[in-house]
């Protein structure tokens, strides 16, 4: 153990060393897009599509998460308007209660760059239909496998405007349709297209992909809903802090076996905003590598665990170069500590707690020290 943790430690270092993430300009299916790439990840946005992240690649593996991205434009009659279509791959920012557009521009952008961070920041007038500036922000920091994403809605009209934004991801790690899990809170509700309400306990749940088509909204338990697919396996997740999700917030996923997609998706809390009043969200997403199933998220990891007897085997994965790290572990009235050894993006670590009750209906916490 005491080798495997200097191995750990002797790479965290070597990675602190590495270059400082980069910026770039491309084109993705004839329109024009921006690269920004650190030592884990390597995102293609694309300002022109509502500013979508087009490609998502997870270095450590080599592994593309999302199938490919494609735009069309194509002029029927030289008097009617240019018809347009692009692929829902990938992830964007959107409004849930205006004109579903996936190829409105942010046509105004941007990239900053220095020694730990990069970013992207892409603008755009009269989104979803309303009177509305939306400024979105991309930033890739210096060895980390999380992507920030900060949202800037801005009222120009002369009334006020009741606004809800859609954060929309469609995964596809390593070309799979992925599982979908998340922590549903009291008052969960489970409406398909083409089955009855379901009523559920609340607890973690793990929404397998079969058969059908489905649409579900899921009152939300914590503030981080996640898909887990391919053979390594990778765990693709979007976060925000719960106050955007306070009082009528809520997760939302779609099984589309047409098109072979499950969607991970969080609607925010509704907004007004005043003429001249703008507000900002902050969300994260981010890559987890070797989790079967995501169970816990705390600031720096993810962790799937199982409970055998009276011993508790975790798994645990980083999001960025982390030191030995001390956890919390609580469940119910026990208490214990572990230690996570050094461990950085794409690679897991295991362990055991011994001494550990069942379960129940309760769910286990792990705290950061």
């Amino acid at each position: 153990m005491k080798k495997i943790i200097s191995l750990l430690s002797a790479f965290a270092v070597f990675s602190a060393l590495a270059a400082a993430p980069e910026t770039s300009r491309t084109e993705l299916s004839g329109q024009k897009a921006v690269i920004l790439e650190n030592n884990y990840l390597k995102l293609t946005a694309v300002p022109g599509t509502m500013g979508a992240i087009a490609k998502l690649r997870y270095l450590p593996n080599k592994s593309e998460l999302f199938n490919d991205y494609k735009y069309t434009c194509n002029v029927i009659n030289e008097l009617l308007p240019e018809q347009k279509s692009v692929s829902f791959w990938g992830n964007r920012t959107l409004i849930w209660n205006g004109t579903v557009l996936f190829y409105q521009p942010l046509s105004k952008f941007e990239t900053v760059s220095d020694k730990n961070a990069v970013s992207l920041t892409m603008s755009g007038k009269f989104i979803g239909g309303f009177p509305v500036e939306m400024t979105r922000k991309i930033t890739l920091e210096k060895d980390s496998a999380v992507i920030k994403i900060a949202v800037t809605l801005r009222n120009f009209g002369k009334k006020a405007e009741e606004i809800r934004l859609w954060e929309h991801l469609v995964p596809s790690p390593e070309k799979s349709v992925p599982d979908v899990s998340l922590i549903a809170g009291n008052g969960v509700r489970r409406l398909g297209r083409y089955q009855d309400t379901e009523k559920h306990t609340p607890g973690l749940i793990t929404d397998t992909f079969k058969d059908g088509n489905l649409n579900r909204f899921i009152v939300p338990g914590s503030d981080w809903i996640a898909a887990t697919g391919g053979k390594t396996p990778l765990t693709v997740f979007l976060r925000t802090d719960a106050k955007n999700l306070a009082v009528d917030g809520f997760f939302y996923t779609q099984k589309d076996a047409v098109n072979k997609l499950h969607t991970v998706e969080i609607l925010l809390k509704r907004i007004t905003l005043a003429p001249g009043k703008s507000q900002t969200f902050e969300l994260e997403m981010g890559v987890l590598s070797h989790l079967k199933t995501l169970r816990h998220m705390t600031k720096n990891y993810g962790f799937d665990f199982e409970h055998k007897g009276n011993t508790l085997v975790w798994h645990a994965s980083a999001l960025r170069n982390m030191p030995a790290k001390k956890i919390v572990f609580k469940i119910g009235s026990v208490k214990k500590e572990f230690t996570v050894p050094a461990l950085v993006p794409g690679k897991s670590v295991s362990g055991k707690i011994t001494g550990i009750p069942a379960f129940g209906s309760n769910l286990p916490e792990f705290t950061e020290k």
